[in-house]
């Protein structure tokens, strides 16, 4: 996946907390071909919380698949658009 000025130029990405915006770099930067990556990891590296993951979710910026936080990035689309 890469960076897309869409996303992090919105006002729906910039009016998200500092730390969540953060997070959101590191996963992308890690995630593979599919926008899959397991965030804990990533949280855990750069002194995140698990709330920040369901910021980024619930602004539709990622789903969490599992209690692992294993999770797939949207491009920022809402997830009910893509099913």
């Amino acid at each position: 996946m890469r960076f897309s000025n869409d996303i992090i130029f919105s006002g729906r990405f910039l009016k998200m907390p500092k730390d969540a915006q953060l997070l959101y770099f590191y996963i992308l930067a890690n995630s593979d071909d599919q926008g899959i990556c397991e965030a804990y990891s990533i949280i855990k590296m750069i002194g995140s919380n698990e709330e920040h993951v369901k910021i980024l979710e619930s602004k539709s910026f990622l789903v969490i698949l599992d209690e692992y936080l294993t999770i797939s990035l949207t491009n920022g689309r809402n997830y009910n658009d893509m099913v």
